[in-house]
């Protein structure tokens, strides 16, 4: 996201979109202090406001490896990132616009404090960055990824 998007604002994403099988959980880490803040949506466990058309519209994932094609809700778990998924339908060109306009309800992380870590369940949060503020350049996030088993 970042080679794309450079210190400009990130829009909402999932990471690792792009697999088969994204990461279930992202573990971020700022052992300084940071003046740029993450931004989380978090969907509910039911997913009750997502409309149809994200679970219905179909999306082409672009990997190195190929593409594929999916959709941006699909068994409880919502994958999304603009920059390697592209709409092929009306459905998904709708849930595009549903996905850009969660940024207003969503909340700011800030990296006020040494050492703090950021959870975020993949499955049912998309996150973003701001843009980098001025003097923040230098910022760093150390990121882990988790799958947890299936029960």
């Amino acid at each position: 996201m970042s080679a794309v998007y450079g210190l400009e604002e990130q829009p909402l994403h999932t990471d690792g979109a792009h697999l088969h099988r994204p990461p279930d959980v992202i573990a971020l880490c700022a052992s300084e202090p940071s003046a740029t803040p993450t931004i989380v949506w978090a969907g509910s466990s039911t997913y009750p406001t997502v409309p149809a058309y994200a679970r219905s519209g179909i999306f082409t994932v672009r990997t190195k490896q190929g593409s594929f094609l999916t959709s941006a809700v699909d068994g409880g778990r919502i994958r999304y990132d603009p920059v390697c998924m592209s709409p092929s339908d009306g459905m998904a060109r709708e849930a595009v616009g549903y996905f850009t306009s969660l940024r207003a309800s969503a909340e700011e992380h800030h990296w006020d404090s040494p050492n703090l870590v950021l959870l975020i369940d993949n499955r049912r949060c998309l996150h973003a960055r701001s843009a980098v503020a001025e003097g923040d350049e230098t910022r760093r996030l150390e990121r882990l990824t988790f799958r947890l088993e299936k029960s």
